[in-house]
């Protein structure tokens, strides 16, 4: 399962345990003679930060196998490093919805994973700078981050460079959508500017952001005509949320 880098949204393996998940699940008979029982978990690890790469303790993370809240579900809270720690369901499909007070709320991409993973660091944006990246990218008269289901895109090569050229398609389709110059405006194009930017870290908005009007599990394709690549993946997109995705071509 990938994860994106997220910095600001742009810039998101365990061995078989033995007689000790029988303990752990409050049951019995472990005995000298007793197999060791395959793994049917695995951790997801990482750590939150604000925008400003500080720490964020408090922030709800949760592991969401079907709707939000649901039963099954794992969540935690970060610790006073901004650490988490989870254990997920070995090739089960998920996502990960952070979440705290007066923060945007982000999700993952959907995927599966049957080996531990250390996800890094997921930057999360207070909803007054969510706002103020939808307002530089969309303009006069942008939409409210409440109002809408958002998605987040940054395409990067092996290197961690910001590709340039490159086109993301949405099924169901956007409403509205922006490929952002280096300085988060609309560049009015129909691919990523991401080649002309000094830095990828000097960039001050996202590479691409659209909205939708309604919940829905969307497939994002990433498509690269030079050199000819593509890649997709399916964004949780939520009302009132932000999915993000960080695709490498």
């Amino acid at each position: 399962m990938k994860y994106i880098k997220n910095n600001y949204l742009q810039k998101i393996t365990l061995a078989g345990i033995a007689c000790s998940l029988l303990l752990l699940t409050g049951l019995s008979g472990c005995s000298s003679s007793d197999s060791t029982p395959a793994a049917t978990t695995v951790t997801i690890s990482g750590k939150v930060s604000d925008t400003a790469d500080v720490a964020e303790p408090g922030v709800a993370v949760e592991v969401v196998y079907t709707t939000p809240g649901a039963a099954g579900n794992v969540s935690t809270t970060t610790n006073a490093s901004g650490d988490f720690s989870l254990t997920v369901n070995k090739n089960t499909t998920f996502y990960v919805r952070i979440s705290k007070t007066d923060f945007a709320t982000l999700n993952s991409e959907k995927g599966s994973t049957d080996v531990d993973e250390a996800v890094g660091t997921l930057n999360i944006p207070t909803s007054d700078e969510a706002q103020g990246l939808i307002n530089q990218a969309f303009g006069l008269g942008a939409p409210l981050l409440a109002n809408h289901a958002w998605l987040v895109v940054g395409v990067e090569d092996a290197s961690g460079d910001e590709l340039n050229g490159v086109t993301i398609a949405s099924v169901p389709a956007e409403t509205d959508e922006v490929y952002a110059n280096c300085d988060g405006t609309d560049s009015n194009g129909g691919a990523t500017t991401g080649a002309i930017c000094p830095l990828p870290d000097e960039r001050e908005g996202v590479q691409y952001i659209a909205y939708f009007d309604a919940t829905a599990d969307v497939t994002v394709t990433a498509t690269s005509t030079v050199p000819p690549a593509a890649d997709n993946a399916t964004a949780p997109v939520r009302m009132g949320e932000i999915a993000f995705i960080d695709f490498e071509l």
